[in-house]
């Protein structure tokens, strides 16, 4: 079963995004690492192109998460409490 990391935060322009990409670049060193972006900016999913040896999961396709067989997951949320949040925190 893989760990999650979840990176939240009510207020935008806080470091969300960056700190989520960090971690899972830092992370991957040692470990599978997804990185899922279930914030509708998809501020990370811009990125995939420019991390293509990073597994980007973007938010229409949280609901495989629990399918995912990765040693770490690592979650980038919306800045507002989002409905998603109450399903991610059920894995």
């Amino acid at each position: 079963m893989a760990k999650i990391i979840t990176i939240a935060h009510q207020k935008g322009g806080v470091g969300k995004s960056t700190l989520a990409l960090n971690l899972a670049i830092c992370f991957q060193e040692e470990l599978s690492v997804a990185l899922v972006d279930i914030d509708v900016q998809g501020s990370i999913a811009d990125l995939k192109n420019d991390f293509s040896d990073l597994s980007i999961i973007t938010e229409d396709q949280f609901d495989q998460i629990q399918k995912l067989s990765y040693d770490l997951i690592v979650v980038d949320t919306p800045p507002y409490l989002s409905s998603r949040l109450p399903e991610l925190f059920k894995i």
